[in-house]
């Protein structure tokens, strides 16, 4: 990759994903290749998105994947104008359990529908897509509104609970989050999960050891759910 041009993906340490998003920021990049890692939870303005492919990993994107990197295209504090290109392949499917060509998919995209169902979500989802979006939104409380009501399924009102522990602040029509809900953006951390990590930096010094409690929390809460859908089986 020649100079001017950089990737973008969860392989790439926090130091290394920093310095690229500082490069494209200050126009010492022409263009970024990206995963999903640039999907949410980072401000990253282009006056182009790209879509070399409608795929990611095994599945096709979701209507909210899409639109949280399509998103990324004409920010209005950067742009008069973005582009989104589709590179979709005419006739190409995407393995043998697809019954959409990518065309088909890219049309269902655009019109917002490929989820056949639409799911609520919890405070720990709620509040991990909140501070996304509003990182996405540079905070504005109207745009952050908007994205959130494109957002297929329900989310929780989580604001009260952001503001009570001191993670965003209100102020003039604007959502500024707190060094606590950025780290919350870009490690897709709900609010439940951060607090259980601060009341455990609290008990433990080394961080192996904050790191073991939270995985036997992780490990009761998947075998009370085991044991929930056994009895709703019964």
């Amino acid at each position: 990759m020649g100079p001017g041009y950089a990737a973008y993906h969860a392989g790439l340490t926090a130091q290394e994903r920093r310095d690229v998003e500082a490069k494209f920021l200050g126009g010492k990049l022409k263009a970024v290749i990206t995963t999903a890692a640039l999907g949410a939870g980072v401000d990253f303005p282009a006056s182009q998105v790209i879509f070399d492919s409608l795929a990611m990993g095994i599945s096709w994107l979701t209507v909210q994947e899409f639109n949280q990197m399509a998103g990324r295209a004409g920010r209005p504090d950067f742009h008069d104008l973005g582009k989104v290109v589709i590179l979709a392949e005419p006739g190409g499917t995407y393995g043998r359990g697809s019954s959409f060509t990518e065309e088909e998919v890219a049309m269902r995209l655009l019109k917002g529908e490929m989820e056949e169902v639409a799911p609520e979500h919890d405070l720990e989802q709620s509040s991990e897509e909140y501070v996304a979006n509003a990182v996405v939104c540079g905070g504005d409380e109207q745009d952050l509104e908007y994205i959130n009501n494109q957002m297929i399924g329900t989310l929780e009102p989580v604001l009260p609970t952001l503001v009570e522990n001191g993670l965003v602040r209100r102020r003039n029509g604007t959502i500024e989050l707190m060094p606590l809900a950025r780290v919350m953006a870009e490690h897709f951390v709900g609010v439940e999960r951060l607090l259980e990590i601060l009341s455990l930096s609290g008990k433990f010094k080394d961080p192996i050891d904050i790191l073991a409690e939270l995985e036997c929390s992780a490990l009761e809460e998947r075998k009370k759910d085991r044991g929930k859908g056994k009895r709703e089986k019964h």
